[in-house]
């Protein structure tokens, strides 16, 4: 059971209507009216629902009803709950598509996947303007769907990523690309990043539409733009271009638009989120290079110095122990966050944060960094978002057994920025650093040193009304005020060069999707009501437009 509260159990239960028999089934039940039997529990597929009651003229009994049999009889009650169901059932074939940008075996994949979704928001979204453009051969395509209801209303700009990054072999429960449903959930590779939001906000889009029955759609929507690109998880290569071919994009007004992402995730798995900060990161390689092939270490070694031996006592000097930086300087442009009004925010977050809560659900016993001593709930937060954090995520070497000395050693090492931190000044701090301690060495092998990418951090207005309305919305629709989270991630804003508006991140997924992970998943409750928030806030903001 989904944990549905399909509108069928509504139609039986609360109307008191008959059920339909369905004579093309060959699990058709004999009519019985409602009030007869004793209706006492409920499972539901995609395309069934079943039934158990208790006396009726057999005594106990097992039904199941074809729910296309029976489809007109349930639109009379709700209209949403189909529209639910249809969007549940397009994910499935969605997610079908093994769109991983990053291998290039299943570039096909990813063009189906775009066809796909371009077709999707073609029968769905009538009344809008929609075209599949790819740059060049090498990238791929962007969807894109354009509805302008009137030049004066705010421009809601919708980014999402059909693509997805690859799976773990062997660590999934079932088939990645199979989407399979328990205790609630979805799972399958893309259904919480990002192919179950770009359903749901296209979902909340065709019911506002079909709400308004043809008349004027500016008292429901404002005027949107979807953007689903393809290589989201690798370089966003080909967006700009592909934005550049549509000559609507350079008719908005970026001071009356917001680029709402749909690409984060709530803090924890009980209350709704806004998202208004986000941190940089910069990456480096640095590589040791000694002999010109791998040697032997029962024939050569103590005779050379090792590659290994360097990097290793090259970056223990990075951090201390407790995970502070020792490169000087690195803290000097870090923004001074006190203030009454971010400490409101952050005791906020004990609604669905703790301290103890986090250790448990990373499986670590001890936390570090210069803010945890002692530190509180908040606090640690506050060291996530706030403070710069120094990864060595690996070190690699040209050896490949127990008797070989590397010939070349690489470490690949990151930094998260936060504001006010500039990724140059950081490059030049730590490779100074790491080049004047290499000299001490007094080593004889050869040190490089060189920056592979760079997204700055991201800090977002949400006092603005793109906010109030999505705050609202998720008012209405959760019963709750959403938390004002920040995120210890990175993400790089792909239209930035193509518009530059304030962004807006309202996540549909709960921080225990596990997205990039195995068995991502998306919960059935969100995807609902995360359609019923977007369709919120869009009208929102087009009611803001009316009053004006």
């Amino acid at each position: 059971y989904m944990g549905d509260p399909h509108t069928l159990h509504r139609y039986f239960c609360a109307s008191g209507s008959s059920f339909p028999s369905l004579p093309n089934s060959p699990f058709s039940p004999t009519t019985a009216n409602a009030n007869e039997t004793t209706f006492f529990a409920m499972g539901r597929s995609l395309d069934f629902i079943i039934t158990a009651h208790k006396n009726d003229p057999e005594g106990c009994s097992i039904r199941m009803w074809d729910l296309a049999s029976i489809a007109g009889n349930i639109v009379s009650v709700s209209d949403s709950g189909i529209h639910s169901r249809s969007m549940i059932a397009l994910l499935r074939k969605f997610v079908a598509f093994k769109s991983v940008s990053s291998n290039p075996n299943n570039v096909k994949d990813c063009f189906n996947a775009a066809a796909f979704l371009k077709s999707v928001l073609e029968q769905m979204l009538t009344s809008f303007s929609v075209k599949m453009i790819r740059s060049s051969s090498r990238v791929n395509p962007v969807v894109f769907a354009y509805l302008a209801t009137c030049p004066a209303a705010p421009t809601v700009i919708v980014y999402g990523h059909y693509d997805v990054v690859d799976v773990q072999k062997g660590q999934w429960q079932t088939d990645p690309f199979e989407m399979s449903g328990r205790d609630g959930y979805y799972y399958a590779r893309g259904t919480t990043d990002n192919k179950g939001p770009i359903m749901a906000v296209v979902h909340a889009i065709y019911e506002l539409t079909a709400e308004s029955k043809g008349k004027d759609l500016s008292s429901k929507l404002p005027n949107i733009l979807l953007i689903f690109e393809g290589s989201q998880e690798t370089d966003s290569g080909g967006i700009y271009e592909a934005c550049q071919e549509l000559d609507y994009i350079k008719g908005i007004d970026k001071n009356n638009a917001t680029i709402l992402v749909l690409n984060t995730y709530w803090l924890g798995d009980n209350v709704p989120c806004l998202v208004y900060g986000l941190r940089g990161i910069v990456e480096w390689e640095v590589e040791i290079e000694g002999a010109s092939r791998d040697l032997h270490s029962g024939i050569d070694g103590g005779l050379v110095q090792e590659p290994m031996q360097d990097m290793i006592n090259l970056l223990s000097g990075v951090t201390d122990t407790g995970g502070r930086c020792l490169i000087p300087g690195w803290y000097d442009d870090v923004a001074i966050t006190n203030s009454e009004e971010l400490d409101k925010l952050f005791q906020d977050l004990k609604r669905d944060f703790s301290k103890e809560k986090y250790k448990q659900s990373r499986g670590i016993h001890k936390l570090q960094g210069r803010m945890i001593k002692d530190a509180n709930d908040t606090d640690i937060l506050k060291c996530l978002w706030l403070e710069p954090s120094l990864t060595i995520h690996g070190i690699h070497s040209t050896a490949c057994d127990y008797s070989l000395i590397p010939s070349t050693v690489s470490a690949y090492i990151s930094v998260r920025t936060v504001p006010n931190q500039d990724p140059s000044a950081l490059d030049e701090k730590l490779q100074s650093f790491l080049y004047e301690k290499f000299e001490k060495l007094e080593s004889g092998n050869e040190l490089r040193v060189s920056c592979q990418k760079s997204v700055d951090w991201w800090q977002g207005d949400y006092k603005n009304k793109f906010y109030a309305a999505a705050h609202k919305a998720i008012l209405e629709i959760w019963g709750q005020d959403p938390l004002y989270i920040q995120e210890g991630g990175t993400m790089k804003n792909p239209l930035k060069d193509v518009i530059d508006c304030p962004c807006l991140h309202l996540p549909i997924g709960q921080g225990s999707d596990g997205a990039h992970l195995p068995n991502e998943r998306i919960r059935w409750e969100n995807l609902v009501k995360g359609k019923g928030v977007l369709k919120s806030f869009f009208t929102n903001l087009a009611v803001i437009h009316d009053s004006v």
